[in-house]
């Protein structure tokens, strides 16, 4: 017996799902859907962490790091060197000068790169001379330590990496 043309043919299958519940058209939907996604995710990241660590006015600044040397210039003049240490949220302080004691003592920190997190301490004076404050939060992480006097005729300025030295010199 002999096939004719049409049974040689392969039949043809009709789908007769709707377009909406193929596989296809969603695949191809999801792509360009992923990357608006992806886009807005960075939109928002981007403008909840603005850098701040650039500044507006840098001519400003740049006369602010010329008396902030000063200050420190003026420390070196008269002798002063402190000790800094860190331990379970206490900040200890031994200062040594050629001069006087000094009645109140100011410590800042600024962190590197996220200025939210900067604050500064009123140092308590003991009986042996030293001087501390409690730590109101944890300072991991790179800081920039500044003390000054109470008249800020001088400062003592360096950079601390917590928690890899708990010892710091300020001189």
């Amino acid at each position: 017996m002999r096939k004719t043309a049409q049974q040689n043919r392969p039949e043809l299958h009709l789908d007769d799902k709707p377009w909406y519940k193929q596989f296809w058209p969603w695949f191809v939907f999801a792509l360009p859907a992923c990357s608006v996604i992806a886009g807005i995710t960075t939109v928002v990241i981007a403008t909840r962490n603005a850098d701040t660590v650039v500044v507006d006015d840098y001519y400003k600044q740049g006369l602010a790091i010329n008396q902030r040397m000063d200050k420190q210039n003026q420390a070196r003049d008269l002798g002063i060197r402190a000790e800094l240490k860190y331990d379970q949220a206490i900040v200890s302080l031994q200062i040594s000068s050629e001069t006087t004691e000094f009645q109140q003592l100011t410590l800042s920190f600024r962190h590197a790169t996220q200025a939210h997190k900067d604050f500064s301490l009123q140092l308590k004076q003991r009986p042996d001379g030293s001087y501390f404050a409690a730590v109101p939060q944890d300072l991991s992480g790179k800081w920039q330590v500044s003390l000054q006097p109470q008249h800020q005729q001088w400062e003592l300025v360096n950079t601390w990496i917590l928690p890899n030295t708990s010892v710091l010199i300020l001189a």
